[in-house]
């Protein structure tokens, strides 16, 4: 018979896999830090959760930002993404996390104009018959939507 007291200490192994847990696919609005968090979790070739390893964070094309550009995981092997700040255009906004042994993935989310918080009406000056209707071509612009709106009233 034998027996030891010997402590056994298992660990993962290197990082495989990243998985997105949540915040793929989702909406938020320009310029906004992009909430909740995505959440991802790094796993070994077996499943075993990587703790304390290592992702950098990549935002894509577009002008967001993220802070800071690399995370820890914790003891399950997750990290929460919660510095992405969308771009200040509409469209598709998007952050690569990748491990130091060159997996990665992908996470996007749609990004929609805010609510208006300024609006201007610009139109020239127009003249007319007494009883006829007049086109007058107008610009209406908002504090989020870049493009001007035309309206035509008669």
């Amino acid at each position: 018979m034998c027996s030891s007291d010997l402590p056994v200490t298992l660990s993962a192994g290197p990082a495989a896999t990243i998985t997105v847990l949540s915040g793929n696919g989702g909406t938020g609005t320009v310029g906004t830090v992009y909430q909740p968090g995505p959440v991802v979790q790094v796993t070994d070739a077996d499943g075993n959760p990587v703790a304390n390893g290592t992702v950098t964070l990549t935002v894509g094309d577009g002008g967001g930002s993220i802070q800071p550009g690399t995370l820890s995981t914790d003891a399950t092997g997750k990290a929460t993404i919660s510095g992405w700040t969308l771009k200040p255009t509409i469209g598709t906004d998007s952050v690569t996390v990748s491990t130091p042994g060159g997996t990665s993935v992908k996470i996007k989310v749609t990004v929609t104009p805010g609510s208006a918080t300024q609006l201007s009406l610009n139109g020239g000056s127009t003249s007319g018959q007494v009883g006829q209707s007049l086109a007058v071509r107008s610009e209406v612009h908002t504090s989020e939507v870049q493009s001007p709106m035309y309206l035509v009233c008669r």
